[in-house]
């Protein structure tokens, strides 16, 4: 390579480079941003599965759809920082609106029982602690970050998705789960 080309070489490359990363930043920020972002899919679809798991202490949970008025389902893990943040705002939601209707059930995947019970930041009742040890349910459920929360009604409907950590003491968010509690007029 002459002097030449190679000068020229190194001329245009730092400008090759620059808009190479700055197209790499862009597609993270595309692919990446519903990952940190809480988003409500909008849409009703039929639960994917039933959930039959191992509780906390050991005994098993099964959903019986009509059984709730309404289920939050929140997939989350002892080592996600975001899961580890919803979890006090997850209490009062379950705490505030247990008497309306409302269960919530975190499925924690992936992990032993020994490590989920010496975790300091376990929900406290009435979240109910489930255990999906393979991720089966969570794979069937079709979870790819966590914590992902499903809204699930009476009718085993999934009404709301939600990924990324909730702030379950927001105005806007309580008032929507309390539509979804209240009776339907007739």
């Amino acid at each position: 390579m002459s002097p030449m080309a190679a000068e020229r070489l190194h001329i245009h490359r730092p400008k090759s480079l620059a808009m190479c990363s700055k197209c790499v930043a862009a597609l993270l920020l595309i692919f990446l941003a519903p990952i940190f972002a809480v988003q409500d899919q909008g849409t009703s679809y039929p639960a994917p599965t039933s959930l039959t798991l191992e509780t906390l202490n050991g005994g098993r949970y099964k959903s019986m759809p009509g059984a709730a008025r309404l289920r939050i389902v929140s997939f989350w893990t002892t080592w996600c920082p975001p899961c580890l943040r919803e979890m006090p705002s997850l209490e009062r939601v379950a705490g505030d609106l247990k008497s309306d209707g409302l269960a919530v059930l975190a499925v924690n995947v992936g992990e032993p029982r020994s490590r989920v019970q010496r975790f300091r930041r376990l929900p406290a009742e009435p979240v109910v602690v489930l255990l999906d040890h393979e991720g089966t349910h969570a794979r069937q459920w079709q979870v790819a970050v966590y914590p992902t929360t499903f809204v699930v009604d009476a009718d085993d409907q999934v009404i709301m998705q939600l990924t990324g950590a909730v702030d379950w003491d927001d105005a806007e968010l309580r008032e929507k789960l309390m539509d979804f509690l209240r009776p339907a007029a007739i």
